[in-house]
């Protein structure tokens, strides 16, 4: 009896010790089928989605990102060039993530070629009431077909992870966990933060101490505007002022569907007064054409152009991917005039559209939803503002990205970055190397020297 007690404890010290250097072998690797299949999971089922959201904060924020894998390797074909800065990859990380830069140095390390913390808003908030995170469980495992166009338009990506040539062979890429892409496909969140945020102030802090203006991993802000603001104008000034000196690129974001009379913002008369005061605020030499601003903001401009001395950020507009053809035509005449020194656009936001296939319980909550389910529309509205804008302007594609292959539709309907959140929520800080593994795997099936060459192939064929 006691010998069979004793094989029975030492079995189990054995089995967990085994487990358990299994487990911290598997972490520092940054082992994909691990993340997606056994930790994501486990962090589903045990934990609600803002805690687990808090938890990946946490983990980047102490470096507790796993050291080893894919995310560390970068790809000569991924790097880039794009708003006059070099990229070393263009897969970056959406803001949301980390809205009070808690962890921009942690994320820095993690693979990413980019990060964007935000919104920040000037004053703290708390945001909306608890729960407003919300996974969408019960479409993981809904499929849809998933095609990746070749060089020349061919679909040749029918399942994931396997290629039909234009010869009509088949062969496996080589990215790994393909059944995973099937089991995944329809992974989404809906959120309803309501911009929630430290404050400008707070934010600062930890931005002026970590910003390194040659660092080899860009840091944008994004800039919101307090729920109870009656000044817009105002909200996002104040973030030019705060942000402008100590980062590499701002956004104006005007189109979270949380925060009540933000989207209005997207009508063209509420844009141009928005990003006249950013062009104000940016460069001294145009003031001359701002004139009718002059006099409300010349202490303001002033104090604007001392901190940032000279240096004009970059600044991007963020919008919402539910635009109507006839607005995006507005937008697109105004990010093309110089006089309202917008450079890009981030396309886009989350949506407040629903797809009528959605299963789970939570698909009616408010706010807005991203993911997945939300590819399609965002690659289209890259697409349109590629084309209305005659690739003139540089779009940074944002929505539904998990895969190389998902990076790589948004580019070739004319993104020259791209940007993920939610695929973190499902598959963890390795999907990062994923998606740059599979991007660089599909440039070269197809020819391309360098991601850049393959922006907007779409509207050349």
């Amino acid at each position: 009896m006691l010998f069979c007690s004793y094989i029975t404890k030492s079995t189990l010290i054995v089995v967990c010790s085994g487990t358990a250097l299994y487990a911290a072998v598997e972490y520092v690797l940054g082992s994909e089928p691990f993340f997606a299949k056994q930790v994501m999971p486990l962090v589903h089922r045990f934990t609600n989605a803002e805690t687990a959201h808090r938890w990946g904060i946490v983990l980047a924020k102490y470096g507790l990102t796993p050291p080893f894998g894919y995310n560390r390797v970068e790809y000569p074909e991924l790097e880039t060039t794009v708003f006059g800065k070099k990229f070393r990859n263009p897969v970056g990380l959406a803001a949301g993530f980390d809205k009070d830069g808690e962890a921009i140095d942690g994320l820095r390390r993690s693979g990413f070629g980019f990060i964007e913390i935000g919104s920040v808003t000037p004053l703290p908030q708390a945001g909306n009431p608890k729960p407003r995170l919300f996974r969408l469980l019960e479409d993981e495992s809904s499929g849809i077909p998933l095609i990746v166009p070749g060089r020349h338009g061919n679909p040749e990506l029918t399942e994931a992870g396997t290629v039909s040539r234009i010869s009509g062979e088949s062969s496996d890429l080589g990215i790994q966990e393909a059944p995973l892409l099937r089991a995944l496909r329809r992974e989404g969140i809906i959120n309803r933060y309501g911009f929630n945020s430290a404050g400008v102030g707070v934010v600062y802090a930890r931005v002026k101490k970590t910003f390194q203006a040659d660092a080899d991993v860009h840091l944008g802000v994004n800039l919101g505007k307090n729920k109870a603001s009656e000044d817009a104008r105002l909200d996002y000034e104040i973030g030019v002022n705060y942000f402008g000196a100590y980062s590499d690129y701002l956004v104006v974001n005007v189109s979270s569907p949380n925060t009540p009379g933000l989207r209005g913002l997207q009508n063209k008369a509420e844009l141009q007064s928005v990003s006249s005061v950013h062009c104000i605020s940016l460069s001294a030499l145009l003031l001359h054409q701002l004139f009718y601003f002059i006099f409300q903001l010349l202490t303001v401009v002033k104090a604007a152009a001392d901190r940032i001395s000279g240096k004009k950020p970059v600044v991007l507009l963020k919008i919402s991917p539910d635009l109507i053809e006839s607005e995006k035509k507005e937008i697109a005449k105004v990010v093309m005039d110089k006089r309202y020194g917008i450079d890009g656009m981030i396309v886009s936001n989350t949506t407040i559209s629903r797809p009528v296939d959605l299963r789970s319980k939570h698909s009616h909550e408010d706010g807005g939803l991203s993911g997945k389910p939300l590819k399609e529309l965002s690659t289209q509205c890259v697409r349109d503002m590629y084309r209305l804008t005659s690739g003139k302007v540089p779009i940074i594609g944002c929505g539904g990205i998990s895969s190389g292959a998902d990076a790589y539709a948004k580019i070739r309907a004319g993104a020259s970055l791209v940007q993920l959140y939610t695929a973190l929520v499902y598959q963890g800080f390795p999907v990062i190397g994923k998606v740059k593994r599979e991007l660089a795997e599909l440039l070269r099936r197809d020819g391309y020297s360098n991601v850049s060459e393959a922006v907007g192939a779409d509207h050349k064929r």
